[in-house]
């Protein structure tokens, strides 16, 4: 994500809809959102269907 942002500046704005809709992480800090975390553990598992 940092090569994108640093090589296509002008077009992050229009993007971040749809990185954050395919990433919804994207732009947060897990580390310091632990529901978002735990949502994005959760869809993890279920899409590569592990037990956990």
């Amino acid at each position: 994500m940092t090569l994108l942002e640093r090589c296509f500046p002008d077009r992050m704005t229009s993007w971040r809809p749809l990185i954050q809709e395919a990433i919804p992480s994207y732009g947060h800090k897990l580390s310091e959102e632990p529901e978002l975390l735990a949502q994005v553990r959760k869809d993890t598992m279920e899409t590569l269907e592990l037990d956990g």
